[in-house]
């Protein structure tokens, strides 16, 4: 099973609470929402920042395969023990091979041209890119397909904070899907929309770092998460007039003589 689906549906479910020195360890490390890092094309000087700022997981593009493979394999000693994943549109088996030889958790999907035979691939995590926007129709498909989280796109089409309309069309999508959810985290997307998100039922943010601001803004997500409440809030409740519910029943009827014994 894919590493990272396998700690979301951890934080789904909500964590154990075992006791001991090790435990500790493991739920100081286990936070409510996990923090991953997009990673551009090849770009060796971030990848190597978010090893050492501890980001849960990567994920990285392909827009130069054979770069970011190169890239990749470089320093998969180092990333061996964090989950990683990439996002693909149009992907070969001999490229999902290839991925899955390197050890790849995860693979991000594109609907409009990702081949449909990578849903019938095992042993890779899959995760649904959509757009917010998507028609009601095809939301209600989203459940029957073999894919085992969404990713919520905050990008061009969004603006910040979000608005409650921008929220009203996120809950639409997530309630029709019943699959763990993601969301990404673009650089002009302010720190405070986080725990909306969190509250919407997203389990991770994917960051999209640049050479300008990775240190700082992976470093204040971080503390963000850090903040968020353990529990779902609660929705308020409402209360209204209670009328009293009156049962009509016929009387009953009381035995004739003769049949009385």
């Amino acid at each position: 099973m894919s590493r990272l689906l396998d700690t979301l549906a951890k934080l789904s479910e909500g964590r154990s609470q075992p006791i001991g020195f090790e435990a500790a360890r493991a739920r100081a490390k286990l936070h409510n929402m996990l923090l991953l890092a997009k990673i551009p094309s090849g770009n060796e000087k971030l990848l190597s920042a978010a090893v050492q700022e501890n980001v849960d997981a990567f994920v990285f593009t392909l827009e130069n395969r054979k770069k970011e493979k190169q890239t990749i394999s470089k320093y998969i000693a180092e990333i061996n023990e964090i989950p990683w994943g990439v996002i693909v549109t149009n992907i070969s088996k001999e490229d999902t091979q290839e991925l899955l030889e390197m050890k790849c958790d995860f693979i991000v999907l594109t609907p409009d041209i990702t081949p449909a035979y990578i849903l019938k691939e095992e042993n890779l995590g899959k995760v649904l890119q959509l757009d917010p926007s998507l028609d009601l129709e095809l939301i209600r498909t989203i459940p029957r397909l073999s894919v085992d989280a969404i990713l919520l796109e905050t990008g061009n089409q969004v603006t910040y904070p979000l608005t409650v309309h921008q929220l009203m069309t996120y809950e639409r999508l997530v309630g029709g899907t019943g699959k763990h959810i993601l969301a990404t985290m673009p650089v002009d997307m302010p720190i405070e929309d986080m725990e909306t998100m969190w509250e919407l039922g997203a389990r991770g943010m994917i960051v999209d770092i640049t050479e300008e601001n990775y240190r700082d803004r992976l470093i204040q997500v971080k503390e963000a998460i850090k903040k968020l409440p353990t529990n779902k809030k609660k929705s308020k409740e409402k209360f209204g007039a209670l009328l009293p519910y009156i049962t009509l029943q016929s009387p009953a009827e009381e035995p004739d003589e003769e049949e009385v014994i």
